[in-house]
Parts: C-alpha cells; structure tokens; sequence
C-alpha cells in the first residue's frame, strides 16, 4: 500500500493551475528585478576613476596616480543644470589607489551625470575633465 494516490482528477488540477502559476511567477520575477545600468568616467590623463551605480545610486571615486593631487567628480542630478554648472562635487583626498563611496538616494528614472577629473582638494581647484557620461537612476 502506497502513501501516495494517483488520480485523474489531481492531473486536470495540475493542468489547470500550474501555468497560472509559472505565469505569475515570471510576471512577478520579471517586475522585481532590478535595473541596473553604469555610467563610467575617467579623467583625460586617468589619474581619476569614477563611477555612478544606478542600482543602490552608488558613487565611487578613486585616485590612480601617486602625483600628489586628488581625484573630483561633479555631479548633474536632474533636473540638469544650464550649460557647465553641476549640482555638486566629490572629492577623494585619500592619495593614489584609494576608492571612496557615497550612497545616495534618487527616485527611479533621475538622469545622473557625472564627470571626473583631479585637482587640490584644499585649494578647491580642479581640472582634466572628461566629458560628462549619464544614465537613469
């Protein structure tokens, strides 16, 4: 004697429900996935790295050359400023091959722009900046 009992009716069940349930599965997958995109930047000499993550909206900074300056990255959130303005600016003074990361928090579908460059960190200066690269948050 078997635990477990065939029926026909269990199969005409089975067919019924299950695509309904793999539909809904998929649907729901498919919704809670996440977008995930970069924009990518680094200055003309590429003593700076930086990057944006849109998935989290993660800022990453990073100073590639022992040179004694710092790498900066300006960021545009929109709505995008006019011309060469910028919302704000990023700094890492940490010296060469050290990464700083900020978390941000912007609604889903903000452009972000950033662009990367180095200069002093105590004087404010900056320069060698690579053209600006966006994507959605």
């Amino acid at each position: 004697m078997t635990a477990f009992k065939k029926s026909h009716r269990g199969k005409r069940w089975a067919r019924r429900v299950l695509p309904v349930v793999v539909a809904t599965t998929a649907v729901v997958g498919a919704s809670a996935t996440p977008a995930y995109a970069d924009a990518y930047e680094m200055s003309t000499d590429y003593c700076a790295w930086g990057r944006f993550e849109s998935y989290g909206e993660w800022f990453h900074l990073m100073d590639r050359c022992p040179d004694g300056h710092s790498a900066v990255m300006k960021v545009d959130v929109a709505p995008l400023e006019p011309g060469d303005d910028w919302d704000f600016m990023l700094w890492n003074p940490r010296g060469s091959n050290e990464a700083i990361s900020w978390n941000f928090s912007y609604p889903e579908g903000t452009r972000v722009c950033i662009q990367v460059g180095i200069g002093e960190y105590g004087a404010g200066t900056s320069w060698a900046y690579d053209a600006w690269d966006c994507t959605l948050a």
